[in-house]
């Protein structure tokens, strides 16, 4: 009993970890990606590309941290007291000011490295690339005969899935 224990625990760990190299590889190649297309879209010489790599990649960890702080939070409306509610729609409000803080932090922070043109370049590209990703998400899902994280009702973990 005990041996058959162990051989499914060794299992499940082993099938835990491949899918989490398994995103990890995507996660990667949707980053090269990303590096590529916004190079691209921007026109980044070489000393504009060493300079604003650095920058852009510190303030998307920081932005995926919020993200990341922010994912628990999200319940069902309907399982919240109005108190509760109240204290979640303060606390969105409160995420989406400091995710305007950064970003203008970032533009600060850009200044000398990009033009400004270029600054507006790269929040159109920004939302150019998340739709190109997300449409092919949803092509190869419907390939597979999926439906998607928020089901066939649209019900998900929160506002923005």
């Amino acid at each position: 009993m005990k041996t058959l224990y162990s051989i499914t625990c060794f299992m499940l760990m082993s099938i835990t970890i491949f899918a989490q190299a398994e995103n990890g590889k995507r996660s990667d190649q949707i980053a090269s990606m990303k590096m590529a297309y916004l190079t691209k879209a921007l026109e980044l010489t070489p000393e504009e590309s060493q300079k604003f790599w650095p920058i852009y990649n510190s303030y998307s960890d920081k932005m995926k941290a919020m993200k990341e702080s922010a994912r628990p939070k999200f319940e069902r409306a309907e399982d919240l007291s109005d108190k509760e509610a109240q204290a979640m729609i303060y606390q969105q409000l409160d995420l989406e000011q400091a995710r305007v803080d950064l970003r203008r932090s970032m533009v600060q922070d850009f200044k000398g490295v990009i033009s400004n043109r270029k600054i507006l370049k790269l929040y159109r590209a920004e939302d150019r690339f998340k739709k190109e990703v997300l449409a092919r998400v949803k092509e190869r899902m419907g390939e597979h005969g999926q439906r998607g994280p928020r089901g066939q009702d649209g019900e998900g973990r929160g506002p923005r899935g």
